[in-house]
């Protein structure tokens, strides 16, 4: 299971700001979410959390994972439970994100969340810091960020 985590983590590399030396995001042209519909709430149930962090004028650019099933030593088990409802929450799973490419210019941050069910689907969200997404998705982004 670590293994196929760790390959579709390694294919879902997510792309910053626009850089020309960045590799594109694979996950861009994917729907948001997978058509398959789970089975059980068990199967709905995320499981890794990733989240690639980039752009602002310094050229930052920082990813953090939460794996539910090895949580990183930052997070509390309480913060990975809000991690594992926010991610899994109707709020955040219909949230298409409502970026706009705004092209290489950006000051802003550009934030790229892709979260990992149980049964195999997964949802990608893209925004940055112009946009006006659900407070679960906000939460969620800043929950997700204190994971080293």
């Amino acid at each position: 299971m670590r293994t196929l985590l760790a390959t579709i983590v390694c294919v879902a590399a997510l792309a910053g700001c626009g850089s020309a030396t960045e590799p594109e995001d694979e996950g861009t042209a994917a729907p948001a979410s997978s058509p398959a519909e789970p089975q059980t709430a068990a199967d709905a149930k995320p499981v890794l959390v990733r989240l690639h962090v980039s752009g602002g004028f310094a050229g930052v650019r920082r990813t953090h994972v939460v794996d539910t099933a090895d949580p990183p030593p930052g997070l509390t088990p309480g913060q990975v439970a809000d991690i594992v409802g926010l991610a899994g929450s109707a709020a955040v799973r219909d949230y298409a994100g409502d970026h706009v490419d705004r092209g290489e210019c950006c000051d802003l941050m550009s934030y790229r969340l892709v979260i990992l069910h149980a049964d195999g689907s997964t949802v990608r969200i893209v925004t940055n810091d112009a946009d006006h997404p659900p407070a679960a998705y906000s939460r969620l982004v800043d929950l997700v960020a204190r994971a080293r």
